[in-house]
């Protein structure tokens, strides 16, 4: 590997969810990761990379896929909250009165 840290997907359902969503949604397209990347203007290894969970997926990124798709961004995402416990801790917010 190249110095990235892969993600584990088991701790993240969230990204296990979206990138399982792209790989299934370029295979319903009948779509190579070659055609896919040319399409999104990236390369195939840099695709691969994504699918298989080696690097965290800018929006920039995800975008770019969702046009060469025609796809909205939310087509990525889950419909409901993935996971209800997180491991990390939420930021106290002052309440104005």
């Amino acid at each position: 590997m190249s110095g990235r840290e892969t993600i584990d997907l088991e701790d993240w359902p969230e990204v296990k969810y979206l990138i399982t969503r792209l790989i299934e949604t370029r295979k319903a397209r009948g779509w190579s990761q070659t055609e896919a990347a040319q399409r999104a203007g990236t390369s195939q290894p840099y695709l691969a990379d994504i699918e298989g969970g080696k690097v965290a997926v800018s929006l920039k990124m995800l975008s770019r896929l969702a046009r060469a798709y025609e796809l909205p961004l939310t087509h990525f995402t889950p419909d409901e909250v993935v996971n209800k416990s997180p491991s990390m801790p939420r930021r106290k917010t002052a309440v104005l009165s």
